[in-house]
């Protein structure tokens, strides 16, 4: 597999190839950006720039990967954004890895129905350390560009090992969200057996509606079998925030599974604008993974 390399608009897209490289075709070839990008690419591209455009003043970073392809494509894949709510799939994943299932278990169900904050701090307090969570992060899953920094709910967990940045939040880029929603996927970090009971967790997340955002505008079936972690911080809540994130993985019947985030930041229209337009823009992702002539076209936005 080779290395992300740029292509023109800040997007980056990488392929999988086999022994015998990458064959020229409709979906281009590795080392092509501008006159055969492959199908994320473009799409991505476009949803990077419609994100403002449907929701003024929002922000977004999007990461896609086909896992069954390998190819990659992000948009600001290099800007942090607030985590949310979303951050408590990757503190399942440290517990999970240094504790077990057995251990996480009793707190898993109400972190993902109904993401209860006392939970996912219950989850915490099983690491060694609040620090854990950036050594479990930076180490063992190699995500570079994530952090944390505090969770208060039932008492404070500072971690002392994360430089201020974010204002002081926790925080993640949408490729480092896709780098672990993939090793989850393969079991390649947390092994078979924990692997399978965070996916099965994470199918306990709302599908649709508020805080369901990745799968409101797919097919039923498709909503039925993925794997979200939203999280959201809207400004009628809490002062200061406009953010919404959907993360997760998405297995369409006879299609790729995939793995998504979406983060949005910002914006003059939290619920009229900037959570249709996260719905939207995964609509427009699920669509390009099954090759659709056109991903935009049965998508709505605001």
């Amino acid at each position: 597999m080779r290395d992300l390399h740029a292509c023109p608009g800040g997007v980056y897209v990488r392929r999988a190839c086999g022994g015998g490289g990458c064959a020229a075709g409709p979906r281009g070839t590795d080392d092509t950006c501008n006159l055969q990008a492959p199908a994320l690419g473009p799409v991505v591209a476009r949803l990077g720039g419609e994100c403002g455009q449907f929701s003024p003043g929002t922000t977004c970073g999007i990461a896609v990967r086909d896992l069954v392809t390998g190819e990659t494509s992000s948009v600001r894949g290099d800007t942090p954004f607030v985590s949310a709510s979303s951050a408590k799939a990757l503190w399942v994943a440290a517990a999970l890895y240094d504790v077990g299932v057995a251990a996480v278990a009793p707190h898993a169900d109400a972190i993902f129905r109904s993401s209860d904050n006392y939970e996912s701090g219950a989850v915490l307090d099983l690491l060694a350390s609040p620090d854990r969570v950036n050594s479990f992060m930076w180490n063992d899953l190699g995500l570079a560009t994530s952090g944390y920094r505090a969770w208060g709910f039932g008492h404070p967990r500072n971690a002392a090992n994360c430089p201020p940045s974010m204002g002081g939040d926790n925080f993640f880029t949408a490729p480092d969200v896709v780098a672990f929603l993939t090793a989850l996927w393969e079991g390649s970090l947390l092994g078979a057996t924990a692997s399978r009971a965070e996916l099965d967790w994470m199918k306990l997340s709302p599908r649709s509606g508020y805080g369901g955002w990745l799968g409101t505008q797919l097919p039923a079936a498709a909503r039925a079998t993925m794997h979200p972690k939203a999280g959201w911080l809207p400004p009628w809540a809490v002062p200061g925030y406009s953010n919404a994130n959907d993360v997760g993985i998405v297995e369409p019947p006879g299609g790729h599974a995939y793995a998504v985030a979406l983060l949005f930041d910002g914006g003059t229209s939290y619920d009229a604008k900037q959570l249709p337009t996260l719905e939207y823009a995964s609509c427009v992702v699920y669509n390009a993974i099954l090759a659709a002539p056109d991903p935009f076209a049965p998508c709505t936005h605001p």
